[in-house]
Parts: structure tokens; C-alpha cells; sequence
């Protein structure tokens, strides 16, 4: 078909998709036929095609319109072929004519008579067969016809059959549809009464959250003040679990890096022990951590030395 399209190679394509029950494909491919149709003759077979394909579709009204128009192509065919035959007799009778003017005189009145009564005789038996023909397809189509009409009947007795199906169907719909109302109701009062509920812990949670916010944002002024103080090298006074605290929730706000690694490498450290990680991390040396902790070398390095070790006595632990 990249070649030269035609009507022959269509038609085989629309077949091969009637097989396949494909008959929107099918009724494409004949529409494309008919562009390329040699004679009327083939438009007609085609158009055949074509309204039974649409009949398999349930198209039945254009099926009877091309059908009529099948009819009128086959009367126009037939009406075709009578004239060929006729030319061709009259062509033989011309040829006999001129054959019997050279005859004697005395026998042309004869061969005139012959000729005419061939022609007459000819012209007679051409219009009977054409006739007949004509006769026997029209009783063809009717018969066509009539087996779709049993065959819509026996569709439309189908579909009556789904349509009550399809009716008790959706009144088993309607009814669960009541239930499930019936049944949202009850949902509705029993989430009703819970939210009262939902709503009293929500408004106590967010009193909490708040208080905790406040006490977040206390802790990171408080956090503030105490780093710089020992970066400054200030000596602070009483150092407590709260100032602790506050250093730590600073510093893991403002150093995330710092925040993450301490957490992969240790686990279960006490304010004191992540104060003393920070105080590292800013740079300060053992003595200096001791000074603003109030407290000597020998104790800082001791904890260190425990920090480092703690890892392996909770992998151990684990194991255990």
C-alpha cells in the first residue's frame, strides 16, 4: 500500500478486522476503498461490505440507507450491461447488414426482415435476463433484510433483559446506599462527640507545645549569654544541669554538624558530658574547659577518656 493504494488491498484489511470483531477499524478501512474503486461495479460489492459492517456495529439505520443505495448502483449496473449487450447486437447487426447489401437485390427486403427480427428478438431475451437478474437480487437484499430485522428483534429482546437487570441491580444499589447513610449518620454523632473531645486534648497540647516553645527560646537566650561568655574566657558561676542544658540546646541550633556527628558516635550522654564535647569543639584545651567549669585538668581528661570509651561499653551492653 506505500506503493499504490488500492480498493483490493483495503478490503482485505477491512476483513481481517471483521474477524477480529474490529468493526470500527473495518468500517474505516472500506470507506477508504470506496476513494479507490475502479468501477461501479466494485462500489456496489463494496457498499455491501460496508452495510453489513454497520449492521455488526448496530448502525442499522445508515445499513439500510446503504443498502438502498446498493440496490440503485446493481439497477445502474444492470442497466449498463443491457446497453453494452444492445451496442454489441446492434453492432452484429450492423456487420450482417452490410454483409447482406451485398447480396442480390431481391434478397434485401429478406435480410432486412432477419435482421430486424434478430435485433427484436435479442433486444427481448436482454431485457428478460436483465430483468430476472434484477428480480433475483432484489429478492436477495429483501431476504438480507429480513434476517436483520430477526436479528434487531432478537437484540432488542437482549437488551430489554439487561435493562431489567440492570434495574434490580440498582435497587439493590438504592437500598445499600440507605444503609450507608443510616450508617453515616451514626458515624456523624460518634465523630461529633469525639471531636468535642479531640478538640479539648488539641487546645491543652497546643498550651503545652507553647509553654515548651517558651521555654525552647528561654533556653537558647539563656544558651546565648553562656557561650559567649565562655568564649570571652569568663569564668561562670554555679554551673547547673539548666546551664548546662542551655549551652547544649544553643550550640546543636547553631552547629548541626556538630549536633549530627555526636549523636553517631555517642550515645547516652549527660548534659555535663555534651558540655564538655562543645566546650571542645569551640577550640578551648583541657585547662580551659577546667577553668570554666570550675573544676581542675585531671577531671576534665578523666571524663574525656570516658566520653571516648562509652561507645564501646554500650556496644558491649548490646552484645550482652
Amino acid at each position: 500500500m506505500e506503493i499504490r493504494k488500492s480498493n483490493n488491498a483495503y478490503q482485505i484489511l477491512a476483513k481481517l478486522a471483521r474477524d477480529r470483531k474490529d468493526y470500527a477499524q473495518s468500517e474505516t478501512y472500506l470507506e477508504e476503498a470506496l476513494k479507490y474503486s475502479p468501477s461501479v461495479d466494485w462500489e456496489a460489492f463494496i457498499l455491501y461490505e460496508l452495510a453489513q459492517t454497520k449492521e455488526h456495529m448496530g448502525k442499522y439505520k445508515e445499513a439500510n440507507i446503504i443498502s438502498k443505495k446498493v440496490i440503485e448502483l446493481r439497477d445502474s449496473v444492470e442497466h449498463i450491461h443491457a446497453r453494452d449487450s444492445i451496442k454489441e447486437i446492434q453492432l452484429a447487426a450492423e456487420l450482417d447488414n452490410k454483409k447482406q447489401s451485398e447480396m442480390k437485390a431481391k434478397d434485401d427486403y429478406t435480410a432486412i426482415i432477419v435482421v430486424v427480427l434478430t435485433t427484436i428478438i435479442a433486444i427481448t431475451l436482454a431485457a428478460y435476463a436483465i430483468k430476472r437478474r434484477k428480480h433475483k437480487k432484489s429478492m436477495d437484499v429483501i431476504e438480507n433484510m429480513e434476517k436483520n430485522m430477526e436479528n434487531m428483534e432478537k437484540d432488542i429482546k437482549t437488551m430489554e433483559k439487561h435493562v431489567d437487570n440492570a434495574e434490580k441491580q440498582m435497587d439493590k444499589y438504592r437500598h445499600n446506599i440507605k444503609k450507608l447513610e443510616e450508617k453515616n449518620k451514626e458515624k456523624e454523632k460518634e465523630i461529633n462527640a469525639a471531636g468535642k473531645e479531640t478538640r479539648k486534648q488539641l487546645a491543652k497540647l497546643k498550651k503545652e507545645t507553647e509553654k515548651a516553645k517558651q521555654k525552647e527560646t528561654e533556653l537558647y537566650q539563656k544558651g546565648f549569654d553562656i557561650y559567649n561568655k565562655v568564649k570571652n574566657g569568663t569564668k561562670i558561676q554555679g554551673w547547673d544541669n539548666e546551664k548546662m542544658k542551655s549551652i547544649v540546646t544553643f550550640y546543636t541550633t547553631i552547629n548541626t554538624d556538630f549536633k549530627k556527628q555526636t549523636e553517631q558516635a555517642y550515645t547516652g550522654l549527660t548534659e555535663y558530658q555534651y558540655t564538655i564535647l562543645i566546650m571542645k569543639d569551640m577550640g578551648l584545651n583541657n585547662k580551659q574547659i577546667a577553668d570554666a567549669l570550675g573544676t581542675n585538668d585531671n577531671a576534665i581528661r578523666t571524663m574525656i577518656s570516658r566520653i571516648k570509651k562509652r561507645p564501646k561499653e554500650q556496644s558491649q551492653q548490646n552484645k550482652e
